[in-house]
C-alpha cells in the first residue's frame, strides 16, 4: 500500500458538484488523520515505511523530527528529508535522504533520487530477510 493524502481536508464537503463560474471561494479546512499512525493498529506485522519532507531543519533536528513519528507510527523506518533546502531546490533531481530506525540512522549524501531509491531499496530487502 502507498498513499500520499493530504493533510487538511475541507471542514464542510459539497454535495454537489462546485460549479466553475464563480471568480473566487473560500474553503475552510480541518487537520485529517494521518494514515500512517493507523497502519499498525490494524495490520501488526506488515513491515511499515514512511517519509517525512520537512523544510529548513538542521540534520540534527530532521533526524529527531524522524525519530518522533516513527515512534508515534510505530514504524519500521522513516525516510527524511529536508525539501525547502536551497541545493535541493536548484537541483530537485537530486536529494540527500536520513534513513531512521530504531536501531540507526543512513544518511544517504547528495545524490541521484535513483541512487537513493536503490539505498531504500536496499535497507527495506534487509528487514525483510
Amino acid at each position: 500500500m502507498a498513499a500520499a493524502v493530504s493533510d487538511y481536508v475541507p471542514t464542510i464537503q459539497s454535495k454537489n458538484k462546485i460549479k466553475s463560474s464563480k471568480s473566487s471561494m473560500t474553503i475552510s479546512l480541518k487537520k485529517a488523520p494521518k494514515i500512517i499512525d493507523q497502519i499498525k493498529k490494524y495490520q501488526k506485522n506488515v513491515l511499515l515505511v514512511g517519509f517525512k519532507a520537512e523544510t529548513n531543519l538542521t540534520k540534527n533536528q530532521l533526524i529527531k523530527s524522524a525519530e518522533k513519528k516513527l515512534k508515534e507510527s510505530s514504524a519500521d523506518m522513516i525516510i527524511a528529508n529536508d525539501v525547502g533546502s536551497i541545493r535541493y531546490k536548484k537541483n530537485p533531481q537530486k536529494n540527500q535522504v536520513i534513513l531512521v530506525d530504531s536501531k540507526k540512522n543512513i544518511v544517504s549524501g547528495w545524490m541521484d533520487k535513483e541512487k537513493i531509491a536503490k539505498l531504500i531499496r536496499k535497507q527495506i530487502e534487509a528487514k525483510i530477510k
